[in-house]
């Protein structure tokens, strides 16, 4: 199965951001990939956050 999602960390000194890209088939053997966001920049504290909240949403939201 091909990716259908990017992400990109973009770092300037201690601030990070994520880029979020969507991928769509231009043909059968090429990938495109368009922009859909980027987060608000966080530091690595507020970064680790997002990363705990975000396993504790999946953990208790286990769709499979």
């Amino acid at each position: 199965m091909k990716p259908s999602i990017k992400f990109e960390i973009k770092e300037e000194k201690d601030i990070l951001s994520i880029i979020i890209y969507r991928g769509y088939d231009k043909n059968s053997d090429e990938t495109r990939w368009s922009y859909v966001d980027s987060c608000h920049p966080m530091s690595k504290m507020e970064l680790h956050t997002l990363k705990n909240f975000l396993q504790e949403y999946l953990h208790n939201n286990d769709w499979y």
